[in-house]
């Protein structure tokens, strides 16, 4: 099959770049041909959260790809679209996250549409986590191109019928897969911790960008009533007010033994941090799925996550990780103590690998061919 991509990719950052990326790879594997067409421009500086859009990891995850669509730009759209149709692809893939590249996005997927191909868009949220009247508007105009989907979990597949009804849609749901990019390195546990400044036998790691749906003061309230000689790394760029979390840190006697990192974690970084771990914790308030589950697979890190979205589709309590009510912080801080009173690290290592081993990227690859072919 002739298979077009749409969306961000290095030097842009993020997961989403990376699952870009690394799909390319898997449709290129699979015998597909392939074109990428990346993003000149993801958000206006006004609008972005953070302090750079762009990767400055020393080893960046890279596929070929031609930077091409300027969410702001609809002459680039254009440009794009001429690109596409010189193809001809059997079917245009766009990578879906949020409704401000509605405008863009879905004007590109009438075009594909209007010209014999198939527009599928893999949807990462099919609804924000926050979303407005503004949000939903802007879903109806991206959605309105578009009737082939592939989500992550059968509760997106859910949410997605609900929303377009009575419309009828093709969709195909395949567990996100694992981000094999990060491998682990030959660097034992020890290493790792002294290569970090980490000296506390009970290593706790919250990875990630820090906004509140993810339920950071979840988890410091729930440390803040545990008598266990731990340490918390968080890992990631703070989204909102940085001070907040210090205050809560300083205001249950966590300082010194919370190590916050608030910037983004270059590729690099990333292993050592898993490594250094004997846990990732996710106190998700609430989430469609994670990808940083799939990160901490792919670096034999057990995880305790919460019951929300499609999490338990890929996370086993008990076997892989454990969960817990969302907003629960006793119950939070339970999972912690049982996780290191129980020794589990060893046994859900053993399930991590086992379920990694069923979330490969051929299970993408099958479901955009399902879909177009369909």
């Amino acid at each position: 099959m002739r298979i077009a991509l749409v969306g961000p990719t290095y030097p842009l950052r993020g997961g989403i770049a990376h699952y870009n990326a690394r799909l390319r790879q898997a449709l290129d594997a699979a015998g597909h041909r392939v074109r990428l067409y990346g993003m000149t421009r993801q958000y206006p500086s006004l609008l972005f959260p953070g302090k750079r859009q762009d990767d400055v990891s020393e080893d960046p995850i890279r596929a070929l790809a031609e930077p091409v669509v300027d969410s702001m730009g609809p002459v680039s759209w254009a440009q794009c679209y001429d690109k596409i149709r010189r193809f001809r692809p059997d079917g245009v893939a766009f990578q879906w996250w949020h409704p401000f590249f509605a405008p863009s996005f879905g004007t590109l997927a009438r075009l594909v549409r209007s010209s014999g191909a198939q527009p599928i868009f893999i949807c990462h949220n099919v609804r924000p986590h926050e979303a407005t009247r503004i949000d939903d508007a802007l879903l109806r105009y991206a959605y309105g191109g578009v009737d082939r989907f592939l989500v992550h979990a059968e509760e997106e597949r859910e949410r997605l019928n609900r929303l377009l009804a009575p419309r009828s849609l093709k969709v195909q749901v395949a567990p996100h897969p694992v981000y094999d990019v990060f491998e682990a390195t030959g660097e034992s546990r020890e290493a790792a911790r002294a290569g970090l400044g980490l000296t506390a036998p009970h290593q706790l790691l919250f990875f990630g960008y820090v906004r509140h749906y993810k339920g950071l003061d979840i988890l410091l309230d729930a440390l803040g009533g545990i008598d266990l000689d731990f340490e918390l790394t968080v890992a990631g760029e703070c989204y909102e007010d940085a001070d907040a979390y210090r205050d809560q840190i300083q205001r249950l006697g966590l300082s010194g033994r919370v190590r916050f990192l608030d910037r983004y974690v270059s590729n690099e970084e990333v292993p050592r941090l898993f490594r250094a771990a004997d846990v990732c914790v996710l106190p998700y308030r609430h989430a469609t799925q994670s990808g940083i589950v799939q990160v901490a697979y792919a670096l034999d890190t057990p995880v305790i996550v919460t019951r929300v979205g499609g999490i338990p589709e890929v996370v086993a309590d008990g076997v892989s990780g454990l969960l817990v009510p969302p907003e629960d912080s006793g119950a939070l801080a339970e999972a912690v103590r049982r996780y290191f009173s129980e020794q589990l690290r060893d046994r859900l290592v053993d399930g991590v690998r086992t379920q990694r081993a069923a979330l490969g990227w051929n299970r993408i690859v099958e479901g955009l061919e399902a879909l177009v072919a369909s």
